[in-house]
């Protein structure tokens, strides 16, 4: 019997490092790292013993409902400020979370202080942690292939491209705290009703470092690595520890009911045309308008008074020497920038100020002077990103393996193929964006902007790295998104393709417009001769 015990323990702190691993992984999905778990499974375990000392008769599955629920609520007002912060200071500051829930439970004499609570009744059984542990590995495992799965990738790969597709990234970053929360709080009220006892001790920094450690050594690539990773880790040294002992005893695990005030838990180990495209039609509806816009960095007006439009199913250029200002004006249109001055409209709505994801609701798509992709997923995944607007189930019919869900998981797929086939790269489309060469990169780029079905799509350097039958392949692309009705502005280095592809062409020298016209009309005009093309050309 003391054997079967043993190994019980054994398992059932298998079971509660896993789901403790899993909470850690919960915010790390999102490229975020958030330490404060070990004040959450406090507040759960707190919240379920004291549920089951002083409401006799509850059934043990509100106890542990509440012991996720209560962390859960907290995390939101924790997750409002500190989710402003990144890398090394987000993880300072919910470190501090942690410390202070713990010192908050020392100092709080309902809940006995250091001394903590004590006789809890045992309600945890095996099955009970193998049931929360599927349970949860299963709500995680159904993010994949969902429409919010995709936004948390494209949030850990790269953020800021991922706000410039539409997807609201505090949001999803929040969703994850909170879900890393409860299910820290889960394994608390798991583990006060497994061990008997809750003791402020037992919530300190350290567990925290020991479930990141479970978290990585398992691997973060898969939902279930955590799990993998906690179960070696909590087995590993009490095999080591049996082994040298040389005795075949059963080794060392936590009593239930250790005495008050000690440590109650052990530590775990943790085409391309010569012919120009005709010029707008006078009148013809104006897409992107912008009026007198400026962005100062310091003393340095990087845009000066920017002032032009671009109008329907038209190809506009933005062109200048290097340092004009050009990608700070498409940073501007997209919302990455603020305008010191002026506005910008689409469609007629003024759009400077709002936020990039609102932004890329409204319509607009871009690609990167230096490339974007989310190097860790395929092709044809970076692509699925790039429809995020356009997918509509929400997580709980993925959640509940609806039709409809699975339905629109295939309608994603078959339409990022569509677009990846229209830049050539059908044929690379599992291949993962870091493995793809410069050229393929900005081709896969350009179809991930054109799955979102945008108004406007501002391409930065398109053809950068292209051989000219690549970029010539390019240019009949925009010329194709142009007759669907689409505006194109277009920032490129490729001179005679400019004069070849665009309708109307505006300069930028020192972040001032310096012409803007046909390219006939800019190709002869003086002032772009001398601060662009230069002088004798």
């Amino acid at each position: 019997m003391d054997l079967f015990l043993a190994y019980q323990s054994l398992l059932a702190f298998v079971g509660i490092n896993g789901l403790l691993a899993l909470s850690v992984y919960a915010t790390l999905s999102c490229g975020q790292l958030s330490l404060a778990n070990a004040g959450f499974m406090a507040i759960g375990a707190y919240t379920g013993a004291l549920i089951t000392l002083h409401a006799k008769g509850v059934p043990f599955v509100a106890v542990l409902a509440a012991s996720a629920l209560a962390p859960a609520i907290v995390a939101v007002p924790l997750g409002l400020p500190v989710l402003r912060l990144r890398g090394v200071f987000l993880a300072i500051a919910t470190v501090g979370f942690g410390e202070v829930v713990r010192l908050a439970f020392v100092n709080w004499d309902y809940t006995n202080g250091a001394m903590g609570l004590v006789a809890i009744p045992q309600r945890t059984k095996l099955w009970t942690i193998a049931l929360s542990l599927a349970l949860t590995l299963f709500v995680l495992g159904r993010l994949r292939g969902s429409r919010t799965g995709y936004a948390l990738e494209a949030i850990r790969e790269d953020e800021t491209a991922a706000r410039t597709m539409g997807i609201y990234t505090t949001g999803h970053k929040m969703a994850m705290l909170v879900l890393g929360a409860a299910i820290a709080g889960l394994a608390g009220g798991l583990e006060a009703h497994f061990t008997f006892m809750v003791a402020p001790g037992t919530y300190r920094f350290e567990r925290v470092v020991e479930w990141l450690v479970q978290a990585v050594v398992g691997g973060t690539a898969a939902f279930y690595g955590p799990v993998v990773g906690a179960a070696f880790l909590t087995v590993l040294p009490e095999l080591l520890r049996e082994a040298g002992a040389c005795s075949g005893s059963i080794p060392a695990l936590p009593e239930r009911g250790h005495p008050p005030g000690g440590d109650p838990l052990p530590p775990e180990r943790p085409g391309l045309s010569t012919r120009p495209l005709p010029s707008p039609r006078s009148g013809s509806r104006v897409t992107l308008a912008l009026a007198g816009v400026s962005r100062a960095f310091g003393g340095v007006r990087a845009v000066d008074d920017a002032t032009f439009t671009v109008g329907d199913g038209e190809v506009h250029g933005l062109i200048g020497p290097n340092g004009a200002g050009k990608t700070t004006l498409l940073n501007l249109i997209s919302g990455l920038l603020r305008p010191t001055a002026g506005k910008i409209e689409l469609d007629g709505r003024r759009i400077d100020g709002l936020p990039p994801n609102r932004i890329a609701a409204l319509g607009v798509a871009r690609t990167y002077q230096n490339i974007r992709l989310f190097g860790g997923l395929s092709a044809v995944d970076n692509v699925v990103v790039g429809e995020h607007l356009h997918r509509h189930a929400p997580f709980w019919r993925h959640l509940l393996l609806l039709p409809s869900a699975r339905a629109e998981e295939r309608t994603a797929r078959t339409e990022a193929d569509a677009e990846l086939a229209r830049v050539g790269m059908r044929e690379r489309a599992s291949t993962r964006a870091f493995n793809l060469s410069y050229g393929e990169q900005r081709r896969v780029e350009i179809a991930r902007a054109l799955a979102a079905h945008p108004k406007l799509v501002l391409l930065d350097e398109p053809t950068a790295g292209m051989n000219p039958n690549e970029a010539a392949a390019v240019a009949r692309l925009v010329r194709d998104v142009t007759k669907q009705g689409r505006a194109v502005l277009l920032i490129e280095h490729n001179v005679r393709l400019v004069m070849q592809l665009c309708d109307r062409i505006t300069v930028l020298n020192f972040g001032k417009v310096i012409a803007k016209g046909t390219p006939t009309e800019v190709g002869k005009d003086p002032t772009v001769i001398a601060a662009y093309l230069g002088e004798g050309a």
